[in-house]
């Protein structure tokens, strides 16, 4: 396994022009294969959760370590989902990953998202209205 070290704080090179750095996979996120595997299951980890949010629809706010600089943090992360390069589940592990390793606090942190079931008009599965069964 590689030495992840190097992302634990925030680049402060985001800053100046991601574009002329190259490639994000290796300089703001790690490489896939170097993420520890509970970032590789998307689905199940909360992080990696949240940043699926976020690159589908916007946070509306969180919170990090007190010693990580907010606004370079903000737009590694940003660039990071932003960025065609790597696929998606590469993006968003490493996303989860940095989100962990700086500390990330939210309150959905702790339960995993709930998935509900929808039938094939998109409404939610479950009882009908007025229905005892």
């Amino acid at each position: 396994m590689a030495d992840l070290s190097k992302f634990d704080k925030p680049n402060a090179a985001v800053l100046d022009d991601p574009l002329s750095l190259g490639s994000v996979v290796g300089t703001f996120i790690p490489k896939y294969e170097d993420l520890p595997d509970k970032f590789k299951k998307r689905h199940e980890n909360p992080h990696c959760q949240f940043a699926t949010k976020w690159f589908m629809s916007g946070v509306d706010y969180f919170t990090l370590l007190e010693d990580i600089n907010l606004k370079v943090a903000m737009a590694q992360l940003s660039c990071c989902l932003r960025s065609f390069e790597p696929s998606h589940e590469e993006k968003i592990g490493g996303v989860g990953f940095l989100l962990e390793r700086w500390g990330l606090v939210f309150p959905e942190a702790d339960k995993p998202v709930k998935k509900t079931k929808h039938n094939k008009q998109g409404k939610p599965k479950g009882k009908k209205r007025g229905s005892n069964r």
